[in-house]
């Protein structure tokens, strides 16, 4: 997706329930400010005025990281509103807005008091953490605060395993619990007005009990009710798997075509991670599956599964699905593994009757073609138009999807709705030439897979 098209973060999101959503984070936003504003009658000095500011960036920036905790949680209604690209956008400033709100929190404090007591900023910042309630507390909470932060950047981001930045991730659920304690304890709004006090409280109450119950309650229903296990592995390719997991009342699990989920298979070394993986084949009540490349340390381990391995499945999640359409002509672009939600498509609006569908799909070479048998059935059974785009096959001249590929193989690719899906620069570079061409943004549905 085109990073500088601000409003293609929505595409294809509810904008009732958005509107919704941004009310009630706005009535909150108020009720904040309010809280800070009965405070303000007690400034007489520059050092009342840091200490009051100060305030305000601890309650901004804590209600940010709360906020920050539910764009985490896979809410459906949320995903429903914003998207899952929007949400990543969201979750992303409100991020680093939170972080500054906190780091200005922490500044002016030190600054009001020191004006305050006649004393220098470091003595101050050290009598905090030794001398005040629950500080320390507070201290170790920024310093996850940092972590996080630093460790969601693209320069860090980009060299960071999966499982390390979950892990890092999860410390956020620390960090908010650790402010509470520091906030009540000291924080004036709460100890002169207990209701500020049990407002604060029901928000963390809320926020904590919604993540309980989407995070770890619904997983652990659906692991009662299904018993997912998995059936058996088939090797797709040289580098690719397909992990197919069976269950109980499988019809019963709700889930559409190009969703995607993440998937924790209860098995040494992997038990205690979830990577998030798409939903292969469109729901059939008998099986799910997903496919994956086995190039890095995990995926490789995946391929040493054996058949019964129990697994927990946290999701579906997203709006990549064919919900979205308008039209029944449609042009699916894949990029690698970027098949697997286009093909779980394929298969469901082939099914639905969709016959004018074309595929072109980008990979390396005629070894590294996903689902090709799949795909060739497809074409042979429902008419579906299948195209091969080889970037470095011995055989054949190497091609990209690029514009005058496309006008090669779809002269009517313009007037077609597109579904887009494979690795972040492909789909950057190809949003970019269907947007050149003038295909409509409505008209283009993408959600990005990995896990900034």
């Amino acid at each position: 997706m085109n990073a500088t098209r601000p409003l293609t973060w929505f595409r294809g999101a509810d904008a009732g329930l958005r509107a919704l959503a941004s009310a009630v984070f706005l009535i909150n936003l108020g009720l904040i400010l309010a809280i800070w504003w009965t405070g303000l009658g007690h400034i007489t000095s520059f050092g009342s005025a840091a200490i009051a500011l100060s305030h305000l960036g601890a309650l901004i920036g804590t209600y940010l990281i709360l906020i920050q905790l539910l764009l985490l949680a896979r809410i459906d209604v949320l995903e429903r509103a914003f998207g899952k690209d929007g949400l990543t956008r969201i979750h992303r400033i409100n991020g680093y807005v939170a972080f500054y709100a906190i780091l200005a929190h922490i500044l002016f404090i030190t600054i009001g008091y020191s004006f305050v007591y006649n004393t220098s900023y470091i003595p101050q910042f050290v009598d905090f953490i030794t001398n005040y309630a629950d500080v320390w507390k507070a201290a170790v909470a920024f310093g996850l605060l940092i972590a996080v932060v630093g460790l969601s950047v693209a320069a860090a981001r980009k060299y960071l395993r999966y499982e390390y930045w979950y892990l890092i991730h999860l410390s956020a659920y620390a960090m908010v619990l650790l402010a509470f304690g520091h906030q009540i304890a000291v924080g004036p709004d709460f100890i002169t007005h207990p209701w500020y006090a049990r407002y604060w409280a029901l928000l963390y109450g809320l926020t904590f009990g919604i993540i309980v119950i989407y995070r770890f309650a619904t997983p652990i229903y659906n692991v009662w009710r299904h018993r997912f296990v998995v059936s058996q592995i088939v090797q797709d390719t040289p580098d690719s798997i397909s992990i197919y997991v069976t269950g109980r009342e499988l019809e019963d699990f709700k889930f559409e075509a190009g969703q995607f989920a993440s998937w924790y298979f209860l098995s040494r070394g992997l038990w205690w991670q979830g990577h998030p993986f798409s939903f292969s084949a469109a729901p059939n009540g008998k099986y799910l599956r997903l496919t994956t490349k086995t190039l890095g340390d995990y995926s490789a381990r995946l391929n040493q599964l054996q058949p019964g391995t129990r697994v927990i499945i946290d999701g579906p999640n997203g709006r990549f699905t064919p919900r979205t359409r308008s039209t029944n002509k449609l042009l699916m672009l894949a990029g690698g593994i970027g098949i697997t939600p286009i093909r779980a498509m394929i298969e469901h609006l082939a099914v639905e009757g969709v016959s004018d569908m074309v595929l072109v799909y980008g990979a390396r070479s005629t070894a590294d073609i996903t689902f090709r048998s799949e795909l060739e059935l497809a074409v042979a059974h429902y008419g579906i138009e299948v195209h091969y785009v080889l970037s470095d096959d011995p055989s054949q001249p190497k091609e990209y999807i690029n514009a005058e590929v496309l006008t090669r193989l779809v002269p009517d690719f313009i007037g077609r709705e597109v579904y887009l899906c494979g690795p972040p620069p492909m789909m950057e570079g190809v949003s970019q030439t269907l947007h050149a061409a003038g295909l409509p943004v409505r008209l283009i549905h993408s959600e990005r897979f990995d896990f900034s």
